[in-house]
């Protein structure tokens, strides 16, 4: 193993991230290199730097003007050069902003900046990689969108673990949830959440999602190590006056030490943009 991962693996010792990451993930680290070079400079090299391949002129980026043309509103420094790996730091920190501001339960919980993706398949993509192994159980309803198992199954060999989306009542099957749960109880699992569900559009009410939060802290509490993904590509199209309004994300970020809570969103549907990809 890389030096670089042997130290980050150190870092997340005794952590619920260090119990959930899959071996690919445990291997994976960001190298010091070029890249990381790059970043130091923006802050330090006040003179030259000369750690990365772009053409200036006049200390400000070259482009090509049919280019230029189409790009309004901003200078050309703002849009040639390459972005940092993550993201831009301040498109990070709006972005962290607007999510609280959504999510008034996030107030005051400690979370990660968002990191930048390239579109949220990839975002979920990105966790299977660095979370699932072959053989895990990542637990979903048997309403789904499609392409979960070519990210988790086909993908990384994971098993898609599926109990029946709605209860005889029509609500939200939290009994079948649970028992799903009750087969991981102990080890690890992976939940992968989506509401508004594609396909269906149901999303939990208010009292479904407590009790939801419930259940998974209890089972957190009974010693399984959980990976909760809060699929959000549909997020704010909530209509109902009982629907649950905000992300579970939310309720989820400091619920229990053996909970590991992700949210993935993108403006594609939110912001009616469907060709973008953030």
């Amino acid at each position: 193993m890389n030096p670089l991962a042997e130290d980050l693996n150190r870092d997340l010792h005794g952590t619920v991230i260090s119990d959930l990451l899959s071996p690919f993930g445990r291997r994976f680290y960001f190298p010091k290199g070029i890249v990381a070079q790059s970043g130091e400079a923006k802050q330090q090299a006040h003179s030259i730097n000369a750690t990365i391949g772009i053409a200036t002129a006049a200390g400000e980026p070259m482009y090509l003007p049919v280019i230029r043309e189409a790009v309004s509103g901003l200078q050309p420094k703002e849009i040639f050069p390459y972005a940092p790996t993550a993201g831009i730091p301040r498109l990070r920190e709006l972005w962290k902003e607007e999510m609280t501001a959504k999510n008034p339960a996030l107030s005051g919980k400690e979370t990660s900046l968002p990191v930048v993706v390239s579109g949220l398949t990839h975002g979920i993509a990105v966790l299977a990689d660095l979370f699932a192994a072959a053989g895990d159980r990542v637990i979903l309803p048997d309403m789904f969108w499609g392409n979960y198992r070519l990210i988790f199954e086909e993908r990384v060999q994971a098993r898609l673990a599926t109990f029946p989306f709605f209860n005889d009542q029509g609500g939200l099957n939290l009994a079948g949830l649970k028992q799903s749960l009750a087969e991981s109880r102990g080890g690890k699992a992976l939940l992968l959440l989506n509401f508004p569900n594609n396909p269906t559009g149901y999303s939990p009410s208010r009292e479904e999602a407590a009790a939801l939060v419930a259940l998974l802290e209890e089972e957190a509490g009974a010693g399984s190590k959980l990976l909760v993904i809060c699929d959000d590509a549909y997020f704010g199209l909530f209509y109902e006056e009982d629907t649950y309004p905000q992300s579970l994300f939310a309720e989820l970020a400091d619920l229990h030490e053996n909970i590991l809570a992700v949210k993935v969103d993108g403006a594609t549907k939110e912001e009616l943009v469907w060709g973008f990809r953030l």
